[in-house]
């Protein structure tokens, strides 16, 4: 982000929330962009954040055995039984433990299911992003 962005943007009050971008969805054919391209310009946009103290959440399709998994209302299916890293963050974003994680079981987020009751309570709605 450059300085005039960087000006306009109220970090303290935006929430940057970064999906799927794990080992097992980065390995897969992407389109329009590459995963590279994707993936590249998360880590930007997540330094940016954290520089500025921004919120940034990590969302990610995690399955027991992939019998547990939701029938993705997707292009693709997910595999059905993953390999043991396809959850893992792709090591460009340095995702830690003391990172904000999101789960979900399936590629479809539910809104109301996940995203509402995960994040609202902690940060959109009362803009208390730490």
């Amino acid at each position: 982000m450059n300085s005039k962005e960087a000006s306009i943007m109220d970090y303290s009050k935006t929430a940057l929330v970064l999906i799927d971008l794990q080992k097992g969805i980065a390995a897969m054919e992407t389109a329009p962009h590459s995963a590279e391209t994707v993936i590249s310009n998360a880590v930007k946009m997540a330094e940016a954040f954290k520089e500025n103290g921004g919120f940034v959440a990590y969302v990610r399709v995690n399955f027991h055995d992939g019998k547990d998994k939701l029938a993705p209302n997707a292009m693709r299916e997910l595999p059905g039984k993953p390999q043991p890293d396809f959850a893992d963050f792709v090591d460009e974003l340095a995702v830690s433990d003391t990172d904000y994680i999101i789960n979900k079981d399936a590629y479809q987020y539910n809104y109301n299911q996940y995203f509402v009751s995960d994040m609202s309570r902690d940060c959109l709605v009362t803009h208390n992003c730490r």
